[in-house]
């Protein structure tokens, strides 16, 4: 297997193109699906808006297929690599009908100033997206835990590295791109949800409308979020999606038609879960929604029916992958996408639910760092509804409310979890009636303020990070500046040997060239502890033999009797960096120690 994000990309403006390509073969995988669900089983020839929901349909459908097939391990990098040429060719498909369509490009020639407004926010967004990987978690996990399952064909079925499984079906549209050496199609599949957003607050075409879908495509999170494979937009807008629909679409439907209906939602909210277990949140809300409605229709066994075939065909398959490696059981099933029965994983489970909400940080950001951590002064515009909106849309209103407390005082509550009722709030006030007043002026005025910033702040960030994509030389630079351990996994690898088997004390595991682990995992354990011998029995079976430290002291945790001689040292080897440019950029010192995995698990220290 051969290691490194470096290794898995290419560096030109045809990877910018093919991604565009390969994304466009997801598009047309979600509109033809849409076509033929609609006309076969709904009666309806006039599609409408569905192009704009293609994208993150096609999204579904492929990484649901890609999932069913992993989990069964029936993949490989060639079966990945064909998957992804034929969703490619579809793309060359979409680009010959788009240009052989006169209608489309005479629409474009139509649109009103406030579209343009819109396309140049989603023109900037997407450079962003095609800029190079530089968050810390997508160079932490989700892009180690992607090669891996490209090369092994399976998710992760190992002790460590500990991060590694988080990743899950989610990882699967990067792994897509990884194949046809792509860097960019997994943060441009973020992104593309984000043309779900205008059929859904511009149904009607008013100032107002414009505003809202303005503000919630420049919002810092947005922005966040889209700029980063990290798989979690994508989904957010999906439960949007849903939400929207219960809204307003529960029409006069057959009962296949109500079938069929709830059976795509339930798939859509159980594959939520499976992306990231803080979706269970929203996907039980609306999914306890959605038997409340078939029960007043009716359908209690139907909708019993639905719930065990979509829980067989998503979830329960994940599960046993996670008995038959870790021997997780039913009740950890329920609490935690880790194995938490496995000593050292509760501890990360409990680090990964911070109890630290703070209600002002999500209008302004306390400090510079959280730049694109907080949400902005349209959380205010609830004063501005009337009180026969609350009445109107009271469930729904309940629903959003219920969301927000049940991630204040139980699930995770960094501001970004929020996300999700954010979204469900936007569209509520969108079709809610607000009070048109001297004050909701002056009101408008700071939001209009705040987009235009907005939109300064995307081009520079774009003009600073998008050319990153186009050379080495320019990607070198942008990942020394702004990619958290990046210039000491960059001297790592120039410094070992590709045959040496690595320990680092860096989260940013795939920068390294090398088969490498994160030494995280010793901060969630004691080596006193006998159930720690199986972490040391993993790293003595891995054959162990280099281990890399960094930061102003050197500090040998728990290994001080497992390193060896000193192999390398550099002062000042890189920066702690990341792309927010306000966050505090101190300089830190690298070594490079052999590690005597024979001496395991004497060697180890516990805990004073």
């Amino acid at each position: 297997m051969i290691f490194g994000l470096d290794n898995y990309i290419s560096t030109s403006s045809f990877s910018i193109l093919n991604s565009i390509i390969l994304l466009l073969g997801v598009y047309r995988v979600g509109l033809v699906s849409q076509k033929f669900l609609l006309h076969n089983f709904f009666s309806i020839k006039r599609y409408n808006d569905i192009h704009y929901y293609s994208f993150i349909v096609g999204i579904y459908i492929v990484s649901y297929f890609l999932y069913i097939i992993t989990i069964l391990q029936l993949t490989s990098f060639l079966i990945f690599k064909i998957i992804a040429i034929l969703v490619y060719l579809l793309g060359l498909f979409s680009i010959i009908i788009f240009f052989l369509n006169n209608k489309t490009i005479l629409k474009l020639k139509n649109l009103s100033y406030q579209y343009y407004i819109i396309l140049i926010c989603l023109f900037g967004l997407m450079l962003i997206s095609l800029s190079p990987i530089t968050g810390a978690d997508a160079v932490g996990y989700h892009v180690a835990s992607s090669i891996k399952i490209l090369n092994s064909g399976s998710f992760d079925t190992e002790l460590l590295p500990i991060t590694s499984k988080l990743a899950s079906l989610g990882e699967l549209m990067i792994v897509l791109g990884f194949s046809l050496k792509l860097e960019q199609f997994g943060a441009l599949v973020q992104f593309s949800a984000l043309f779900s957003l205008i059929p859904l607050f511009l149904k009607k075409k008013d100032s107002i409308n414009f505003l809202i879908l303005l503000i919630v495509l420049l919002t810092p999170i947005t922005f966040f979020l889209i700029s980063t494979p990290k798989p979690q937009f994508v989904q957010c807008v999906a439960t949007l999606l849903i939400f929207s629909f219960l809204v307003n679409n529960l029409a006069d439907y057959t009962k296949l038609q109500f079938k069929i209906i709830f059976f795509v939602i339930f798939l859509v909210l159980a594959i939520n879960v499976l992306v990231k277990y803080s979706f269970i949140v929203s996907s039980s809300i609306l999914y306890l929604y959605c038997i409340y409605i078939m029960y007043k229709k009716k359908l209690f066994k139907e909708i019993f029916c639905i719930s065990i075939i979509i829980f067989i065909i998503t979830i329960l398959p994940s599960w046993i992958h996670r008995y038959l490696y870790f021997d997780t059981t039913f009740f950890n099933l329920l609490l935690s996408p880790l194995p938490i029965n496995i000593y050292g994983y509760q501890q990360l489970h409990d680090l990964l639910s911070p109890n630290r909400f703070n209600l002002i940080s999500l209008v302004a950001p306390i400090k510079l760092g959280g730049l694109t951590n907080f949400y902005g002064p349209i959380l205010f515009i609830i004063f501005f509804i009337k009180k026969n909106s609350f009445k109107k849309y009271k469930e729904f209103y309940f629903m959003i409310s219920v969301f927000f407390l049940i991630h204040i005082f139980v699930g995770s509550n960094l501001n970004r979890f929020f996300y999700e009722g954010y979204l469900w709030l936007m569209y509520i006030i969108v079709i809610s009636e607000l009070r048109i007043n001297k004050y909701f002026s002056g009101y408008q005025l700071i939001l209009k303020t705040q987009i235009l910033v907005s939109i300064l702040f995307i081009y520079i960030v774009s003009y600073i990070h998008f050319p990153g994509s186009f050379n080495d030389n320019l990607r070198n630079r942008l990942m020394t500046n702004v990619a958290n351990g990046y210039s000491l996994a960059n001297w790592v690898n120039k410094s070992i040997t590709q045959d040496k088997i690595a320990l680092t004390a860096s989260r940013s595991l795939s920068l390294y060239n090398n088969e490498t682990y994160q030494i995280i995992f010793s901060n969630h354990i004691d080596f006193k502890d006998k159930r720690s011998l199986r972490y040391a029995k993993f790293l003595k079976e891995k054959k162990i033999n280099t281990i890399v430290f960094f930061g102003n002291k050197l500090d040998f945790g728990p290994f001080a009797k497992c390193v060896g001689s000193q192999y390398k040292y550099k002062k000042n080897v890189g920066s702690h960096v990341g792309r927010n440019p306000f966050n505090k950029r101190k300089k830190y010192d690298g070594w490079i120690y052999d590690f005597n995995y024979k001496m395991l698990p004497g060697c180890l220290i516990s805990k004073p």
